[in-house]
């Protein structure tokens, strides 16, 4: 091949590919290229971008032809391929269109983009588009061929593949280009486009021959729909290009027809160029399919060579996929209103619950609450509200604070998506499924609260003379049987219900049950059937209190009798047994014992040694227990039973020193609190516990610190203060008066004498209906016990009305004043013996004296005549006389002393004599004496409206017994009166 004819073949096509490289597309081609001021269908980001604006389909489409099939010598094919998407944001298509010739190809690589400006801003259909271009031209190398002829290297003919041209300046090139246009539907019929192409005019020839350029290309253009079938359109094109010297500008014209409801459409056009026909087929099926071919003539110097060209283009339409759906709902059940009867001048909340059950999120929903006036009508009871979002399947919560201006009924509205401008209608921007779920409403009325006053006619009540009488019920914590019975007797069930009760507030404490059986009676020669017998004992208790503590199951737990002796002796020996004994005897034996472990704690201990004969110890030791300050708060707010043990002990070497031991307990005690801090101590120290163990002697010298549950089992009941030895005539009774409006009607009452604590003293009278306006009073609470002059009271008046709201009144305070002299009797269980021992029953009960002598320091310092405290020594009735009367002296000697040494501790004294010198300065006396079996202990309660000694102490059965092995300390204070003026009654 000659190299120049070859060059000249190439210059020759560039040229004219330049400014006209056909266009895409069967449809525009076929009418006559005039179509930016239509662009509707796929061809739209090749003609018109801002034409995919104006459907919703996605669109795929191709197109491959033939162009100018009467040239020789040459196959020019063009083929293309778009895709069209649409989002919230706009339309964007993607393209790629290739020209090819055996020689010579090229590529355009096109992103579009068209968005239709909002009709809030534009009322018409306003659209602009965008496209971006990346174009590269190649000179088809691999189709070049050359065969080497005798005499090409004597005429400078060469192998073109190697020519100097395309070595210095390249087989490709790559260029980027744009184009912007609009495209303005004026109405329905009238449609007006441009289209500004090559923007920026790119230089795609092979080393950038002058003025082979891209021309910037600009396209105007208008279309008019004939009832939507016939379209006539007209089209200006200008070049910026100049062909003899002249700019390109042009005009093109074009028609089309569509008929057969649309499926099929003829079209034809022209320009100078061309003249053009052609035809569509659309099936308008759920996959739309659309065919489209088209014949285009050359009007120029082609038409001699017979050049024509058929373009054939398919687009295949996507039925998008249809809206997600919106559905905004609030349902009736959705509101509340709390409180559901409101009170006059103060706010109410108004709950709802909104549901998106759509498929989409929406945003910026308005919500309205709305009400109707009476007099002015309709009205928002606040500003519209905006949800910000609310996501598809999701529940919101809505809430509204709203104060009503005045008492009566309301019916309030919340309405969404509504802006509250056309009130009762809903007026919103949201369109959903349905419309008619968008509002629900609560009612509600508003009154005034009621209103009452209570007044007692009188507010004191004079006593020429009073004795108080408290004294403390002790726990047994063991359940004793019948021979060979596994019931548990009724008169145990009140001490298994405070057990009960206890542990359910003391979630670390364990409670486990040891069963016992007599060996010398329930299980002679049969030791399997006692054990047995002593299992099935416990787990009667066991079922009992779960009865009263059913969530603390995994905290009762019966022991299994391998575990211990469940033959074990409590009272007694065989040998040393009266006659009269054995009866007493057997029955203790036969028992179960509750005992106490904290749960995680069973060996939690630390020990502080000391030096001989010496109380002083390293202060490090009590530092390293301050690392456990968290834990052992923690444990001590959730068990309100439990208690910090310090417990002293003395050497073998030392030998039985009270003193020695209760001081080492006490000084580390004091250490512990000042590492622990003040908020420890003020919280906690009536849980910090001392004990002097003296029944065993341990090798060294020390204190050990242990937790202990035992307080759970053993501390006593606190007894209510009984008031006798008064007169009260009838004069002096009492008459409570009440005043109330209330005018939403009376549902209830009560009236009520409750204490200063807000204890409930004794409900006077309560209902339904009126609220009496008089009630008399006695002073006394149902069971005829006077009210306690230590302690002040109120009278309470409660209503509530029929709307559910309530009041509450209170008087003056109410008390009593004795005007001549005042006797109080006090008595504190100490400590619970074992059998024939001065050893206590409970750690926890010997340590308690620290409770009892504050107690004690608090009497002694109130004004008085005289206080006389008595630590009184008891036996059962189990035993020998003179064992008893010397062992009840014991143990009151014992306890007296211990007493003693607490009182110095506390009150900073270094001696008994200074203790003494204290008790004279304060009108007291500290004694001691022993009773042996002579007084069981008998209490003074109110029962069955009456004053009446109960017997704990019964010495026939075997927990008497038990109470009666006891110290107790009796105060007995007597006061003088103080006189008064006589309060005058109110009116």
């Amino acid at each position: 091949m000659n190299k120049f004819w070859w060059l000249l073949k190439v210059l020759l096509v560039l040229p004219f590919l330049s400014y006209a490289q056909p266009d895409i597309g069967a449809r525009p081609l076929g009418l006559g290229r005039a179509f930016v001021a239509i662009s509707d269908d796929g061809n739209a980001p090749g003609w018109n971008p801002a034409g995919m604006t104006l459907y919703n389909e996605r669109i795929l489409s191709g197109m491959f032809s033939r162009l100018y099939m009467g040239i020789h010598g040459d196959a020019l094919g063009e083929g293309y391929l778009n895709y069209i998407h649409h989002f919230k944001f706009g339309s964007l298509g993607l393209s790629f269109t290739q020209f090819f010739s055996n020689l010579w190809m090229e590529s355009k690589f096109s992103l579009s983009y068209g968005y239709m400006i909002p009709t809030t801003f534009f009322r018409n259909k306003l659209s602009f588009g965008l496209s971006l271009h990346i174009l590269r031209n190649e000179v088809v190398k691999g189709n070049i061929t050359y065969t080497p002829q005798i005499g090409d290297a004597e005429n400078g003919i060469n192998d073109p593949r190697n020519d100097p041209y395309f070595a210095k300046h390249g087989w490709d090139k790559i260029g980027f280009t744009g184009d912007f246009s609009l495209l303005f539907r004026v109405n329905p019929d009238l449609s007006v486009g441009a289209c500004i192409s090559n923007i920026n005019q790119p230089n795609m020839t092979l080393g950038n021959i002058a003025g082979e350029v891209h021309p910037l290309t600009i396209r105007v253009g208008g279309a008019y729909r004939f009832r939507q079938s016939l379209i006539p359109t007209l089209e200006l094109l200008y070049e910026n290009k100049e062909i003899n010297g002249k700019k390109r500008f042009e005009p093109r014209a074009g028609v089309e027809w569509w008929f057969m409801n649309n499926l099929w459409a003829l079209r034809t056009g022209i320009n100078p160029e061309e003249y053009a026909f052609g035809f569509t087929y659309r099936t308008k099926k759920a996959l739309d399919l659309q065919i489209d071919y088209a014949f285009v003539y050359p009007l120029s110097t082609l038409r001699e060579t017979g050049a024509t060209t058929h373009k054939f283009s398919a687009s295949l339409r996507f039925l998008p996929p249809p809206p997600p759906l919106v559905d905004l709902s609030i349902r009736p059940q959705d509101i509340s209103v709390y409180p559901k009867n409101a009170i006059l001048n103060e706010p109410v909340t108004i709950t709802a619950f909104v549901e998106n059950l759509g498929e989409r999120s929406v945003h910026n929903v308005k919500v309205t609450l709305s009400y109707e006036d009476a007099e002015s009508g309709w009205k928002l009871a606040i500003p519209v509200d905006v949800v910000s979002e609310i996501d598809a399947g999701e529940r919101k919560e809505l809430t509204f604070k709203w104060t009503p201006p005045g008492k009566g009924h309301y019916q309030m509205f919340v309405s969404i998506d509504d802006d509250g401008s056309n009130l009762p209608s809903i007026t919103g921007e949201i369109p959903e499924l349905d419309e008619e779920n968008n509002r629900a409403t609560a009612e509600f009325d508003v009154f005034p609260l009621p209103k009452g006053e209570v007044k007692p006619q009188q507010l004191v009540l004079q006593l020429s003379k009073l004795t108080l009488i408290r004294e403390e019920e002790p726990i047994v914590p063991i359940v004793f049987f019948e021979p060979y019975e596994t019931r548990v007797a009724d008169r145990f069930y009140r001490m298994l219900e405070t057990i009960g009760k206890r542990l359910n507030e003391n979630p670390d404490i364990q409670l486990s049950l040891y069963g016992y059986y007599n060996p010398l009676s329930e299980a002679v020669g049969s030791e399997a059937y006692g054990e047995k017998l002593a299992s099935e004992r416990a787990k009667t208790v066991r079922s009992i209190l779960l009865k009263f503590a059913p969530d603390a199951k995994d905290r009762i737990v019966v022991v299994p009798t391998e575990n211990y002796d469940p033959s074990r002796w409590r009272v007694g020996h065989p040998e040393e047994m009266l006659p009269e004994d054995v009866d007493r005897i057997n029955s203790e034996n036969r028992r179960v014992e509750l005992r106490t472990k904290i749960i995680g704690y069973e060996d939690w201990k630390y020990i502080i040694p000391f030096s001989r004969n010496s109380s002083d110890f390293d202060i490090s030791f009590v530092e390293k227990i301050k690392n456990e300050a968290p834990k052992l708060k923690a444990l001590l707010e959730r068990n309100k039973e439990l208690i910090l043990l310090f417990e002293g002990y003395t050497s073998k070497e030392e030998g039985i020193n009270s003193d020695l031991a209760f001081s080492r307990a006490y000084k580390v005690k004091k250490a512990f609190e000042d590492a622990f801090g003040h908020d420890f101590t003020k919280m906690y120290g009536d849980r910090l516990f001392v004990y002097s163990n003296t029944t065993r002697l341990v090798d060294k010298g020390k204190v050990e610190l242990a937790l202990s549950g035992e307080s759970l089992i053993y501390r006593p009941m606190e007894g209510i203060m009984a008031s006798s030895g008064y007169e009260l005539d009838e004069a002096q009774g009492n008459l409570i008066r009440t005043k109330t409006e209330v005018e939403a009607g009376v549902d209830s009452f009560r009236i009520s004498i409750v204490d200063e604590n807000g204890n409930v003293f004794r409900v006077l009278a309560e209902g339904t209906g009126e609220v009496p306006e008089a009630i008399p009073w006695d002073w006394k609470d149902d069971e005829g016990n006077l009210i306690n002059p230590k302690t002040k009271y109120i009278c309470k008046l409660e209503i509530k009305d029929k709307l559910g709201q309530r009041a509450v009144a209170y008087s003056d305070t109410i008390e009593v004043e004795v005007t001549d002299r005042q006797q109080q009797v006090e008595t504190l269980i100490i400590v619970q013996f074992t059998f024939d021992e001065e050893i206590s029953e409970s750690k926890f009960l010997e340590s308690r004296i620290e409770y009892i002598a504050r107690k004690f320091i608090e009497k002694a310092l109130e004004p008085k005549k005289s206080l006389v405290a008595v630590v009184s020594g008891h036996t059962d009735v189990i035993g020998f006389d003179y064992r008893n009367r010397e062992l009840s002296v014991e143990r009151a000697k014992k306890e007296e002393a211990n007493l003693r040494r607490y009182l110095i501790y506390l009150l900073g004294l270094k001696s008994n004599s200074e203790l003494d010198a204290w008790l004279k300065r304060h009108n007291t006396v500290l004694t001691y004496k022993g009773y042996s079996d002579t007084k069981p202990y008998v209490i003074t309660k109110w029962e069955e409206n009456q004053l009446k000694e109960v017997n704990l102490g019964e010495d026939t059965l075997p927990e008497g017994r038990t109470i009666n092995r006891r110290v107790v300390i009796e105060f007995y204070m007597e006061k003088e009166g103080e006189a008064v003026p006589k309060p005058v009654p109110a009116p």
